[in-house]
């Protein structure tokens, strides 16, 4: 009997929608844009942020150990495996042993010349620290001995070509060519100015054993971890070497992101707070033009917590109804936006990014908000007499 009685509910509930359909549609397209809107909001306010990490973060150190800057001492990083014990490596993107060095590159005539970093890695957990998958935009990444990839700056500043041979030279007046099969850019400047080389033949050319290293660098997963992790790092090591992490050396950057963190948390919060009114408003009027509708069910003999019932399916449907419609409108606009808004070479401006988390949550608050909506302007309205509902009282 009860079942019965609630799908009667559910069904009188269909039907008041049914009755103006056109004026329940309106409802559902006036919450559903308001949603679209959060939604839209949300995502490019995170994808912002997660793309302004990737540029300048992305393609760098989070955490680096280096030797200190003494000759006297530790002037390079032996057998950098021995660092990976007894560490989390969950806690791990990428890890790179890397010998670099500046020199001087000339182009194939000798008469134009540029400041860059040589370098040469080893990918201890078989990532490419630098994005050559994604950033390389000519020619392609499998270095060979006597040849390099170079950064876009170097390839821009010193006109070159692909298959070009370069000159480059050490601190010491050693030269020595290359040829130029690929040309990288990550969109950060000081990377953009790296010429990468195979490990064993910038080892020679700097003068370092096989075994030797400048530095050990660390990506980690979430990077405003990293002081976090740095302090594990040194809880598991005694070397005498220097280690840092991004946000010492980058304080304005690290305010930047906090700032914007912060902003973005203001912002969400307050459009949804904003949409939540909304949603109460039209709902609370949507029940109100049933004013008689509920004197009627009254009179017929539907209990209180029944009429209030059948308002709760009537918020219901129209919550997943504008929820979805929602959810549809904000892909739409973010696929418009996405081919509108695009950079020099044709590509999005940014990856979209979608936290699961917040989208599954913002679902079921909207849903939740529009069927407390409901229940709130109901549960008031079903508590007045019915021959004062009927006669308008």
């Amino acid at each position: 009997m009860t079942n019965k009685f609630k799908m009667l509910e559910f069904f009188i509930a269909f039907r008041f929608l049914k009755y103006k359909l056109f004026r329940s549609l309106i409802i559902i397209l006036a919450i559903s844009i308001g949603i679209a809107v959060q939604f839209f909001v949300a995502i490019i306010i995170d994808s912002t942020q997660a793309n302004l990490i990737k540029r300048t973060l992305g393609y760098s150190s989070h955490i680096t150990i280096k030797p200190f800057d003494n000759d006297k001492i530790n002037t390079k990083i032996k057998n950098p495996e021995n660092f990976l014990k007894n560490l989390d490596l969950n806690n791990f993107k990428k890890i790179v042993a890397s010998v670099e060095g500046g020199v001087l590159v000339y182009d194939f005539s000798g008469k134009e010349e540029k400041s860059a970093k040589l370098i040469g890695f080893n990918n201890l957990l078989d990532k490419d620290l630098y994005g050559l998958e994604e950033n390389l935009i000519i020619g392609e990444k499998n270095i060979k001995n006597g040849e390099a990839l170079i950064g876009y700056g170097v390839y821009d500043d010193l006109k070159l070509n692909l298959n070009d041979f370069i000159s480059i030279r050490n601190n010491i007046g050693d030269f020595k060519g290359v040829k130029v099969i690929g040309v990288f850019k990550t969109g950060n400047q000081l990377t953009d100015n790296y010429i990468l080389m195979n490990k064993e033949e910038v080892q020679d050319f700097l003068g370092f054993k096989r075994y030797e290293y400048s530095s050990l660098l660390f990506q980690v997963n979430n990077v405003f971890d990293s002081d976090k992790i740095k302090r594990q790092i040194l809880n598991n090591y005694n070397y005498p070497y220097e280690i840092y992490e991004w946000k010492e050396k980058n304080k304005q950057l690290l305010n930047g992101l906090s700032a914007q963190s912060t902003s973005s948390i203001f912002i969400q919060f307050f459009i949804l707070f904003s949409i939540s009114i909304s949603i109460f408003s039209i709902i609370n009027m949507k029940i109100v033009e049933k004013y008689k509708e509920i004197g009627v069910l009254k009179a017929l003999g539907m209990k209180n917590k029944k009429i209030t019932l059948v308002f709760i399916y009537m918020s219901f449907i129209l919550g997943i109804s504008s929820v979805i419609l929602g959810l549809i409108f904000a892909f739409l606009i973010l696929n418009l936006f996405t081919n509108l808004v695009k950079n020099e070479q044709g590509l999005p401006l940014f990856d979209i990014v979608i936290k699961t988390n917040y989208f599954i949550a913002t679902v079921l608050f909207n849903i939740f908000s529009i069927a407390l909506a409901g229940y709130l302007s109901s549960r008031k309205i079903s508590k007045i007499e019915p021959s004062k509902i009927i006669i308008g009282g």
